[in-house]
């Protein structure tokens, strides 16, 4: 069962509201859901849900900046590259440090589906792809 595109566009909005607002949010939906889809036949139910949950997945993943890294990142780097991903997404992102010693040295930086790769490992990588 495929959804209309208003109904698209609801589930969206809805991702949003609970991407920024968290937990508070919860209780302000329910009620808008059984107004919205509360009569419509289990399989719409099922198709907004799992669309409703692709688009919270997408936000949370925009609102969370990867940061991987080698060696010790400074708390002065981190609040760094926070500010820049905040301000680049116009939101609030949250840092995520992940050690990743097979990066040999740098940073590997990614919000969402975008990766910014400062790292030794990278800069190899890039070397032999263009060599070849």
């Amino acid at each position: 069962m495929s959804l209309d595109p208003s109904q698209i566009k609801v589930a969206k909005r809805l991702a949003v509201l609970v991407a920024e607002q968290g937990e508070a949010a919860v209780s302000q939906i329910r009620p808008t859901l059984k107004v919205l889809i509360g009569d419509e036949p289990l399989a719409t139910r099922r198709a907004f849900c799992r669309s409703f949950l692709q688009f919270l997945n997408r936000e949370i993943r925009a609102r969370e900046v990867r940061i991987e890294h080698a060696g010790p990142v400074t708390e002065a780097e981190v609040e760094q590259i926070v500010a820049r991903f905040s301000t680049e997404t116009g939101h609030k992102v949250s840092p995520r440090l992940i050690d990743n010693p097979d990066l040999i040295g740098g940073l590997r930086v990614s919000v969402g589906d975008n990766v910014y790769d400062a790292s030794v490992a990278g800069s190899l990588s890039r070397l032999a792809l263009s060599v070849n």
